[in-house]
């Protein structure tokens, strides 16, 4: 099911352009190339892909996360399941143990908009709850139901006491007093003393839109979205990014952009009293982080020996 296909090239209606003669001269028009700082790029890409509530900061998983795959063969369940956690434990949240209440989970559907629908409808509060800035807006909820996207994502986070990990907000059958921190304890222009804490995710997948694609790229896939509330309308095409996957290609799994990336997301301060501080912060050490394995690599590459040429042969 999950299996990659490879798929012949077909081309059709291609005339081939004549040969050129290569002692013939040829006019070429004037060729400016522009390049742009690697911290405009990182920011540019935060901007573009980052999704977090209206006037929240980006959430991450600070509590335990637990992953279930529904509506898969064992096999590729436990896969999926053990791929996400990987990459979990890597940015250091801690995944629960067997049995454990899911918060991140992942469907497969040969229906995946029908299945959206059910969901959405038989559980509304689920995805929109009662406090604010909890997840995106109706529009947004809309989107997700109705979208024709191979996969399709929702998340759900919460304001919490930074230094207690205590949530922030009201919840449902707190009665009429308004829970809340207090705000002189702490809080500067730069700093507040509220977090946003990742709470759930559901993932969706149409079995029939990815059956293209190999069980590892859609793994990896899935664990970005896990990670990282993601805007599903991303214009990803210009970065090297497994977010391309269904764009018309996409690289094998995660690629060092894509790391670095949830890497300086986890390690970011998410107590910026202004959001987009805070995703600009996370694009300057996304930068840092590329242009550091760039530089590194460019050292690796120098310091390696040129091969001696191999000797003619005598005849």
């Amino acid at each position: 099911m999950f299996t990659a296909i490879a798929l012949a090239a077909l081309i059709a209606g291609q005339t081939p352009p004549p040969a050129q003669d290569p002692d013939e001269a040829v006019a070429v028009e004037d060729i400016l190339v522009q390049g742009r700082p690697l911290v405009e790029r990182a920011r540019e890409f935060v901007n573009e892909v980052a999704a977090p509530p209206n006037n929240r900061n980006l959430a991450t998983w600070r509590t335990e996360m637990c992953v279930s795959a529904v509506n898969m063969p064992t096999v590729h369940g436990q896969a999926m399941v053990d791929r996400v956690s990987q990459v979990a434990l890597h940015l250091g949240v801690r995944i629960g143990e067997p049995g454990c209440e899911p918060n991140v989970i992942i469907a497969l559907s040969t229906d995946a908009q029908a299945m959206a629908a059910q969901l959405v409808e038989r559980r509304e509060r689920t995805f929109r709850p009662n406090w604010t800035g909890s997840s995106q807006g109706e529009q947004e909820l809309d989107a997700f139901v109705q979208s024709t996207a191979p996969v399709r994502w929702w998340h759900i986070s919460i304001p919490v006491d930074a230094a207690t990990g205590e949530v922030a907000v009201r919840m449902p059958g707190d009665g009429d007093g308004l829970r809340v921190v207090n705000k002189r304890m702490g809080a500067t222009r730069l700093r507040s003393p509220l977090r946003d804490d990742m709470r759930k995710a559901f993932i969706i997948i149409d079995v029939d839109d990815v059956a293209n694609v190999s069980f590892q790229q859609l793994a990896d896939y899935v664990a970005f979205l896990a990670m990282a509330q993601t805007d599903p309308e991303a214009d990803t095409g210009g970065y090297d990014t497994i977010l391309n996957l269904f764009k018309g290609g996409g690289p094998d799994g995660l690629t060092a952009w894509d790391l670095a990336y949830l890497e300086a997301l986890y390690a970011s301060d998410t107590t910026q009293s202004n959001p987009n501080r805070h995703g600009s912060n996370v694009g300057r050490a996304l930068a840092r982080d590329i242009g550091g394995q760039m530089r590194e690599e460019a050292r690796q590459a120098q310091s390696e020996p040129t091969p001696e040429p191999a000797p003619t042969p005598t005849p």
